[in-house]
């Protein structure tokens, strides 16, 4: 790396601009949070393009999570376009925070999850895989993708050795009022 302002971290260095700029300005005198410096300062390029170019700070997220299971109960109707979403008491998850790739960047899903647990750490994000707020059809794109993924396969052929079968169940990420205040300090202008 060429530093902590490299290229591929513009965008950080836009908002580090931005933050400094801000105590200037009486308007956003009782907005901007002492957190956030440091906060920006454990934020990788990938976490600033999440929140920047994904809408991470705006809006729900659909992710999905991948699990080895047991047997499978009754299907979720809604959900019966896209088989294998698990509804099993016997769950051992195996990928946590699947999402959509952003569009004109390189990254795999592993590193959009770590950039989601990293959003999750520093309080801007929610993850929940319990509320059912999304509707199911904006999981498709989704689903289409992890179905195609090598994480996917892998967890294939790893719950079939064991006799079991790769599930999956649907969540989300959701900006938190902290997440919210940070994207409305910092990117909404």
């Amino acid at each position: 790396m060429h530093g902590l302002f490299s290229e591929s971290t513009e965008l950080l260095k836009e908002l580090f601009e931005i933050l400094l700029a801000h105590p200037l300005e009486e308007t956003y005198e009782n907005e901007i949070h002492p957190a956030f410096l440091d906060i920006i300062k454990q934020l990788s390029s990938l976490d600033a393009q999440l929140i920047k170019n994904a809408r991470y700070l705006e809006d729900f997220q659909p992710i999905i999570r991948i699990f080895i299971c047991g047997e499978t109960k009754d299907d979720d109707l809604a959900m019966a376009e896209m088989p294998g979403f698990c509804t099993s008491d016997l769950k051992v998850p195996v990928f946590s925070h699947y999402s959509l790739p952003i569009q004109n960047i390189n990254q795999d899903a592993i590193e959009r999850n770590i950039s989601i647990f990293n959003l999750h750490r520093l309080g801007l994000v929610n993850t929940d895989y319990f509320e059912k707020i999304i509707e199911p059809e904006a999981y498709k794109p989704l689903y289409d993708e992890v179905v195609r993924s090598e994480v996917y396969k892998k967890a294939s052929v790893e719950a079939e050795a064991k006799g079991f079968h790769v599930g999956l169940t649907r969540g989300y990420t959701s900006p938190t009022a902290f997440g919210r205040r940070f994207y409305k300090v910092l990117l909404s202008s």
